[in-house]
């Protein structure tokens, strides 16, 4: 199979199985850096959620000077560390100090 269709395929696989998962009402989380390609991907993703009807999505921007470049495991570790719940107003995680009852979905980060 020829490198181009293997890709082909590949992607057609992911954007499956991430339907899959937005189907279930996960809350997805978008991992982008603060950066032009970052920002570029978090602003073609918003549509294609509108347009797929997927409401529940949210962005993380690591910050650079405490997290490092890129997906790190500090950065993962911060933003999986506390619970948090959404603020769809301003679209952004809000880290709880407590939270009486544990939350019952745990969020897709992609």
């Amino acid at each position: 199979m020829p490198k181009k269709e293997a890709l082909k395929i590949a992607k057609k696989r992911i954007f499956k199985n991430f339907l899959e998962e937005a189907k279930q009402h996960r809350p997805i989380i978008f991992y982008t850096d603060n950066d032009c390609d970052g920002m570029l991907a978090g602003s073609v993703l918003m549509p294609m959620c509108y347009r797929l009807g997927i409401k529940d999505f949210f962005f993380f921007s690591p910050l650079r000077n405490a997290h490092g470049y890129g997906f790190t495991d500090l950065a993962l570790n911060d933003l999986l560390s506390q619970p948090c719940i959404f603020n769809p107003k301003t679209n952004q995680l809000v880290r709880l100090d407590y939270i009486k009852k544990p939350i019952s979905k745990k969020p897709l980060i992609v």
